[in-house]
This record gives C-alpha cells, structure tokens and sequence, in this order.
C-alpha cells in the first residue's frame, strides 16, 4: 500500500440537500455541534443546500448558518432535485474531500470514517453501496429498474455501475467538475467517468426518520432523461447506422424483385422488402430528430442559482451571490 493522502486544508465538507425538511432540523442542529471530523481532518463543514423548500427550512437553517461557524446554507432559486443541489453545494466546499448525504440520514453518518479511509488510500471518487434496497410503488420501482439498466450498460467506472449512490469525490475532482462540466454532464456522468481511482464503501440503509421523499415523478424523470442524454451519446448513432442498413436491404430486395417481376416471375415478397424501406427510412428520420433533441437538451440545460449563500460569523465569508 503506498503512502496515504494527507489534507491541505484539514478541512472535510459534507453537502446536504433540503427539501422542506424542517423535521429533521432538530437532527442536523445536533449533528453540526457533535461530529468531530477524523483524523486527518481537523474541521468539518456543512454545506446545506435548500432546494426551494415551502416550510421554515429556509428560516431554520438560514439562522444556523448565520450562528455557526461550522455551517453554508444556499437556496435555489427553483425546485429541481437533490443531485442538482448537490451540484450547486460542489460550488461552496472548502475541504480536501466533499461527502454527499441525503438529509433524512437514510445513508448513514457512520460511514464517514470509512469514506475517509477510502479517500487516504488514493480514490478520487467514492460510491455507496447498500446490500438493502428500501422498497417502493411499482411506478418508482419501474423508473429506478429502467434507471439502473441504463447505468449497468454504460461505459461508467465498474464500480460506479454497480454502486447506488455517490457518496464522496475528492476537491480536485469538485473542481474539474465545476470548470469543464456543468451544465453538459449532470454530476454522476461526469464523477463515473471520471479516470481516476473509484471505491465503494458499504452501508445499511435505514428507514427514513423525518418526512417523505421529494422524488415525485417529474424529478424522477428529469434526472432519467438526463442520465439517457449524457450516457446514451451512441444511442441515435448506432440506431440511425441500423436504420439505413435496413432501408438499404429494403430498396435492394425491392429491385432485386421488380427486376425478376419483369423477366416474368411473379412480385412475391415486394410488399415485405418496401416495409423493411420505409420502415428502415422513418427510423433513419427518428434518429436524427432524436440525435438533435439530445444535443438541443444538452446545449440548453440549465442548473438553477444559489440565491445566497450564508456562513458562520468566523468563516471570513461575507453574504454573497453564488456564480
């Protein structure tokens, strides 16, 4: 084993979405004031990033970060999903490795030693894996099997195809992240790509404390289209080369039998060859309508502001637009 990572900064940063989460304020008020950061890390920061929450999270944690040195708060500036609010906290961080929990803890604090291990022993990006799936509608659960197939057959790190959630990245892979990526590549594209040293750490998934999930089906959605748009870059390709190869085969068929009609043999299987044409031809179109689409919606994807951003009274950080 080769010499372990030390921090520069001895600053580790843990990034939270919010989502009208003011049950579990109670919980992160406590958790702010008790987890010591280990070794090698010296501080830990939170980084909470409020995704237009309706209730007093904004109220409650935007006064937390104002009273605590330890803490960043940022609202968005439209309801999006929890990986994009993780993008937008990679924006804020300070530490030498940044680790992502959700805010109902249904991913475990404990396994920040192990992340940290992982991080000392050279992975530049760290995912999670629960050996237990909570269980969910037959809609979600049909999203989250079409989801994972298209993670499975990608051209991701193994580890990252096999993982169910990113857990950690260190801050030179934030920052290349956020100089080369957003907004063309959503966050878990560009971090299982990336070509640097990937781990996993493995967890129990524990049922949810506060509230219910904010995944409704258009965040469901979104997040789907924009995983297909970043991994599928062969998809339209490869169907519009398969496509012309078989109207190609459909307009020889088809004259290889109008020439024998007019040597006198009959037109037996013209009517299947000018199916396999158009058939071949309308999916042609279809692929480059869709190839275009993909482009436009990568071109055009938009990730939304931080409002603000507001940090304790001893971080030397002033009340700031976010970029």
């Amino acid at each position: 084993m080769g010499a372990s990572r030390s921090s520069r900064t001895g600053v580790l940063s843990i990034v939270v979405p919010l989502f009208n989460e003011e049950a579990s304020f109670a919980t992160w008020s406590e958790v702010v004031n008790s987890l010591a950061a280990p070794p090698p890390f010296s501080e830990c920061e939170f980084v909470f990033v409020d995704d237009a929450s309706t209730d007093a999270t904004p109220k409650l944690f935007g006064s937390l970060a104002r009273t605590c040195p330890r803490v960043k708060y940022t609202r968005l500036s439209r309801n999006s999903a929890s990986h994009i609010a993780s993008t937008v906290g990679l924006r804020h961080v300070r530490g030498d490795l940044v680790l992502f929990f959700p805010a109902d803890l249904q991913k475990p604090l404990d396994i920040v030693p192990q992340c940290v291990q992982q991080w000392q022993e050279g992975a530049d990006v760290i995912w999670g894996d629960p050996p237990r799936r909570q269980r969910a509608s037959l809609l979600h659960g049909l999203f989250a099997q079409t989801y994972w197939v298209l993670v499975r057959y990608s051209d991701l790190d193994p580890v990252a195809r096999e993982a169910a959630s990113l857990c950690g990245v260190t801050r030179r892979v934030a920052d290349l992240y956020g100089e080369c990526a957003p907004p063309a590549v959503n966050m878990l594209t560009f971090m299982g790509r990336f070509p640097g040293k990937h781990a996993a750490v493995t967890y129990e998934e524990r049922e949810r404390r506060t509230g219910k999930s904010g995944w409704n089906y258009r965040k469901r959605i979104k997040l789907w289209l924009d995983t297909f748009f970043d991994l599928a870059d062969w998809f339209f390709p490869g169907a519009l080369v398969c496509a012309l190869v078989a109207a190609a085969g459909g307009a020889l068929g088809a004259l290889v039998t109008l020439v024998r009609w007019a040597t006198g043999h009959g037109p037996d299987g013209l009517g299947a060859w000018l199916v396999l044409l158009v058939g071949g031809a309308t999916m042609a179109v279809c692929a480059v309508a869709g190839e275009m689409l993909r482009r436009l919606f990568r071109m055009h994807r938009t990730w939304p502001e931080g409002l603000q951003v507001e940090a304790g009274p001893s971080s030397g950080e002033e009340d700031a637009h976010a970029p």
